[in-house]
C-alpha cells in the first residue's frame, strides 16, 4: 500500500520520518567514530564491514528522502482533492471543507516536511559518508607508500 492509497495521520508520518534521520545520523556518528579508529590502527578487515555499513546508512537516506518525496506527493494529492486525508466535500462537489482545527494542527507537519532544511540534511549527511570515504582513500594510498 502505497501513501496515495491510505488514510494519512501526517503529524504521525512526519514524526516517524524525523524519527528515521535521528536514528541515521546517530548510527552515522557512531560509524565514522569507529572508522577513525580503524583508519589509526591500520585495521583493513574492520574498514570492509565498515564499508558495507556505509553502503547501509546511504540506502537509509535514500529511503528517506524517497519517503518524504512520497509525502509530499500524497499531501499534494489530498490538497487537490484525492483521497489520502480523505476531507469531507459538500455536496456540490466544491472545494473540501476542513476545520479550522484541523488545518492548523496539519500545518506545522507539512510546513516541516516541505521545508529544504530536511532535504539538504540528507544530503549533507550523504555528503559526509563521501568524504569519510575519501578520507579512507588517502589515508590508505598513503599508508601503502613508503
Amino acid at each position: 500500500m502505497t501513501y496515495a492509497e491510505s488514510t494519512i495521520d501526517w503529524a504521525t508520518e512526519v514524526a516517524a520520518l524525523l524519527d528515521e534521520l535521528t536514528c541515521v545520523q546517530e548510527e552515522l556518528l557512531a560509524l565514522l567514530e569507529r572508522k577513525r579508529e580503524q583508519l589509526g590502527a591500520r585495521n583493513t578487515a574492520a574498514r570492509a564491514e565498515i564499508r558495507v555499513r556505509e553502503k547501509r546508512l546511504a540506502a537509509r537516506l535514500a529511503l528517506c528522502q524517497e519517503r518524504r518525496a512520497d509525502l509530499l506527493a500524497a499531501k499534494s494529492k489530498e490538497e487537490q482533492g484525492g483521497c489520502p486525508g480523505k476531507p469531507t466535500s459538500d455536496p456540490g462537489g466544491r472545494k473540501p471543507i476542513r476545520s479550522r482545527g484541523r488545518t492548523k494542527l496539519l500545518r506545522r507537519p507539512m510546513q516541516l516536511l516541505r521545508s529544504d532544511n530536511i532535504l539538504n540534511w540528507v544530503q549533507a549527511q550523504r555528503a559526509l559518508l563521501q568524504v569519510a570515504q575519501l578520507v579512507e582513500s588517502v589515508a590508505t594510498l598513503s599508508a601503502s607508500r613508503p
